[in-house]
């Protein structure tokens, strides 16, 4: 064999090599795309549903507690400045 035919024998090869692994590679690719759009996008639909919930759950609470707070103060404005005073001339002495 000479050693253009060697050439030719190897770029074919070559090139039908490349050919089978694009092949390949596509469908590892669609497997892939899938997989995700099947399994990883419900489930972080999901956890972004139940992260979404759990902040509006938060902010509930806090507001409820706000709210308790600013009524226990109207209900009790002398109870809740001797309690203020009583924080603050604390926090006075740990701060020496």
């Amino acid at each position: 064999m000479s050693a253009e035919k060697i050439s030719e024998n190897f770029l074919e090869s070559l090139t039908e090599t490349t050919t089978s692994i694009r092949k390949e590679l596509d469908v590892i690719k669609e497997q892939l795309e899938k997989f995700v759009s099947q399994s990883v996008i419900p489930e972080l639909d999901h956890a972004t549903s139940k992260a979404t919930d759990a902040v509006a759950s938060a902010r509930e609470l806090a507001d409820n507690q706000a709210r308790n707070v600013s009524t226990r103060i109207i209900s009790q404005p002398l109870m809740s400045i001797a309690v203020s005073a009583v924080i603050g001339f604390i926090a006075g002495r740990l701060s020496r």
